[in-house]
C-alpha cells in the first residue's frame, strides 16, 4: 500500500479478494490476492503511472459482486421472474406482431425501495428496469416482438405483478 492509498477489499464472484500496489526497493508490485493470502496475479514495473493503470485494470478485471438479495428484493426478483414468463407466454400464444412499433413496458411503483437492489433483482429475473422517476421503475418485457406482440406480453407481465400485489401500469410508448 503506497501512502494508504491503492489497497482494495472486496468480494468478487464469492470469494475475498485484496488489490493492492507495494513499493519494493524502488520497483512496484500490483498483485491480487485471494483467501488465505493465495497470490492470484502479480506483476511488477519501474513506474508508479504504470503501476496505477495495472491496478485499474485489477479493478475492472475483479469487480465486486453485489451482495445476495434478501427479503423483499429477493421476493421481487422472484416475482419478476414469474411475470416475465407469464408475458412470455401470452406472447407466445399469439406471436402476431403487426402495428406500430413501440417500447411497451411495464411501470411498478416501490416507494422508498433502494434502486440498486431493484435493479439487481430485475437482472436476477433475467431483465432490465431504470428508474423513471423517484419510486417508479420501468420493467423491461423479455419480447420478439416490437408492436403488438410486445403489447401483449408486456400487459401479461404487468397484470401478473398486480396480481403477486405490486401497484403497477402499463408504460406505453409509440415509436
Amino acid at each position: 500500500m503506497i501512502n494508504g492509498k491503492y489497497h482494495t477489499e472486496r468480494i468478487c464472484k464469492g470469494e475475498k479478494i485484496v488489490i493492492d500496489i507495494a513499493e519494493i526497493c524502488g520497483r512496484y508490485e500490483i498483485a491480487v490476492l485471494g483467501k488465505g493470502g493465495k497470490e492470484l496475479e502479480m506483476e511488477t514495473v519501474r513506474t508508479i503511472q504504470e503501476a496505477r493503470d495495472i491496478y485499474a485494470e485489477y479493478l475492472k478485471k475483479y469487480p465486486e459482486s453485489p451482495a445476495p438479495l434478501t427479503g423483499k428484493y429477493q421476493k421481487l426478483a422472484d416475482d419478476l421472474k414469474t411475470a416475465i414468463e407469464t408475458g412470455k407466454a401470452a406472447e407466445a400464444k399469439n406471436p402476431e406482431d403487426g402495428g406500430a412499433s413501440n417500447f411497451d413496458a411495464t411501470l411498478i411503483c416501490l416507494k422508498g425501495w433502494t434502486e440498486k437492489k431493484v435493479i439487481q433483482a430485475a437482472k436476477e429475473a433475467g431483465t432490465t428496469a431504470q428508474k423513471y422517476r423517484p419510486g417508479l421503475f420501468v420493467i423491461n418485457p423479455i419480447t420478439n416482438g416490437q408492436a403488438d406482440a410486445r403489447s401483449r406480453n408486456e400487459k401479461a407481465t404487468t397484470a401478473k405483478l398486480s396480481e403477486l400485489g405490486y401497484q403497477t401500469a402499463d408504460y406505453c410508448c409509440m415509436d
